[in-house]
């Protein structure tokens, strides 16, 4: 049986924000409904105690779904990001963010 999972939050600037505040680095998962790995990200790997530990303690996640193209913000996030394809993950530091 599995254990809970990673709790992910919405992109937003008032995420990004709340990073800066909190001196946390942010991880961005963008994801399709669609995408194998991704779905194995999902099921093995964000349910991983110690992953969630860890994302819990010392991270910002966020999940961008990207499983239907056309939406503006979702375009401008995979522009501004360099996502050519699902899954990708990017990772932030605190100062960058």
């Amino acid at each position: 049986m599995r254990g809970p999972g990673v709790e992910w939050r919405l992109y937003s600037e008032q995420t990004l924000n709340q990073a800066v505040v909190q001196k946390k680095p942010v991880i961005i998962d963008f994801y399709a409904d669609w995408c194998t790995p991704c779905r194995e990200l999902e099921e093995a790997t964000f349910h991983r105690a110690d992953v969630v530990r860890k994302a819990q303690k010392d991270f910002i996640m966020i999940k961008v779904d990207v499983t239907q193209a056309g939406d503006p913000l979702q375009e401008q996030l995979l522009k501004q990001y360099g996502v050519k394809g699902v899954p990708t993950i990017v990772f932030l530091d605190a100062q960058a963010v």
